[in-house]
């Protein structure tokens, strides 16, 4: 990271829950590393029971991203309903320090300006943001020209039930939410158990 921050932007927390992705994380901490956002940023990584060399890529990428990263252990407790993903999540949240949260996935690659792009639009006064994932990779077969037709469909309706007014969906692994909204509600314990916590945490801010 640059030495000279503006101090006008809000701090970000990048919070990531993750299992048995090591194949992902180096290429997920590369394109986090090249953020060219100039307020502060650090990278929460939860550990949600991984049993591959997850820890291993990350101690060994850690030291070449210019960004702060903090590893964090989730350990999966029965007593409370949730899933494993939402108790890593809320660790992941109460493990970081700065007044925005942004969730994604593992197994994402970002633009140089993403962090930025969910910030503009979060200064504007919203309590919650997200944007648009596509799919990228190596297959060219027809399985993977519909899976990126059908996401970009997913994307449209939502945007039209979004101007007409109506509940839509979201994307977990591109999200921007205000820390103090999201405790406000509970986090996670507070929308209850779903396998669908970004939908369920979307309808709580519509």
């Amino acid at each position: 990271m640059s030495a000279s921050r503006n101090e006008e932007l809000p701090g970000v927390s990048v919070v990531i829950p993750f299992r048995n992705e090591a194949d992902n994380l180096e290429t997920l901490l590369g394109s986090l590393g090249r953020q060219k956002y100039k307020g502060f940023i650090e990278i929460v990584l939860v550990n949600d029971s991984s049993t591959d060399n997850s820890v291993g890529v990350i101690h060994n990428a850690a030291h070449k991203c210019p960004i702060p990263v903090k590893l964090v252990e989730s350990i999966y407790n029965q007593e409370i309903a949730l899933t494993s993903k939402q108790q890593a999540l809320d660790l992941g949240v109460r493990s970081s320090r700065y007044g925005c949260i942004v969730f994604t996935d593992a197994d994402m690659q970002f633009d140089e300006h993403w962090v930025y792009s969910l910030v503009k639009v979060y200064l504007t006064g919203a309590l919650m943001v997200f944007g648009h994932t596509s799919l990228c990779g190596q297959r060219k077969d027809m399985f993977a020209l519909w899976q990126s037709f059908q996401l970009e469909y997913l994307f449209t309706i939502a945007y039209a039930f979004n101007k007409a007014g109506i509940t839509g969906s979201s994307m977990g692994n591109n999200m921007l939410i205000d820390r103090k909204a999201y405790e406000s509600i509970g986090g996670q314990e507070g929308i209850g158990f779903t396998i669908v916590e970004d939908r369920e945490l979307y309808n709580v801010f519509t």
